[in-house]
């Protein structure tokens, strides 16, 4: 997985030669993705973020999107062309099940303009496995935890396609330790807040609010943050949200700092 930390399209390049041969490696995240070019030399070429690369969260359609856009970018920065490229490595999340790496490949294989009789090497995995083969490369023995705006817990004791796991089945089941999961309950406690807050009665509020969980410290930044002066006005900019996920996940951070 690469240590490479920037906004959503923000680009570097450290090469301004057309490569031969280039090998690109793309981490895949639920909120943001990082790719890197390099040569074989293992010289960084140019490295892009973009956008989430979960299927499942955002759809495939979209998905593939943000990894064009970022593959375009690397081939712009290091002045390549597509064509250069032979070899991918994609760890990304939402990626579980044979189908699922089938239909990475077989998508990269098309944007590349490749077909399978051996012009591009493809390998596509779940996101752990980039973890675990940064750390140990030699060995892929180890075991990784997630938290992210989703959550995984895997192991590994040789082969990348063979993994124990626990966790990281997305939302709708639970994922109770991912920032989605705790925003979602940051959001309920605000919500709790204001479905009470305008009761007459204090003693019968406070009642309430500590049988079910309002806050008001919650409500108040659930509030700032998202920049509405009417709770009401929530329910648009949560379900508005083109990555619902990502606008929710984002309020672990209220949670945590309490």
């Amino acid at each position: 997985t690469f240590q490479v930390a920037r906004t959503d399209s923000q680009m570097t390049s450290t090469n301004s030669q057309k490569c031969e041969q280039c090998f690109m490696g793309i981490d895949g995240g639920a909120s943001s993705s990082k790719l890197i070019l390099i040569d074989a030399n293992e010289k960084i070429l140019a490295e892009f973020s973009s956008g989430s690369c979960n299927k499942n969260t955002i759809g495939f359609e979209q998905a593939l999107k943000n990894v064009k856009d970022g593959i375009e970018g690397l081939v712009a920065l290091s002045k390549t062309c597509k064509s250069d490229i032979v070899a991918v490595c994609m760890t990304t999340a939402g990626c579980t099940t044979e189908s699922d790496k089938h239909e990475w490949t077989r998508a990269l294989l098309d944007y590349l303009q490749c077909n399978d009789a051996g012009e591009i090497a493809i390998e596509v995995h779940n996101d752990s496995v980039g973890n675990v083969a940064s750390v140990c490369p030699q060995s892929m023995r180890g075991i990784v935890c997630i938290v992210g705006t989703g959550f995984i817990v895997c192991g590994y004791n040789g082969d990348p396609n063979i993994e124990l796991r626990s966790g990281g089945w997305g939302p709708l089941f639970g994922d109770d330790a991912s920032a989605y999961c705790m925003g979602e309950k940051v959001l309920k406690s605000a919500a709790l807040y204001y479905d009470v807050c305008d009761c007459g009665d204090e003693e019968a509020k406070d009642n309430k609010l500590a049988l079910y969980g309002g806050s008001k410290v919650l409500y108040e930044q659930v509030m700032q943050i998202a920049n509405v002066t009417a709770f009401p006005a929530m329910v648009e900019w949560a379900y508005g949200a083109s990555d619902k996920y990502k606008q929710i996940a984002q309020f672990a951070m209220v949670a945590l700092q309490q």
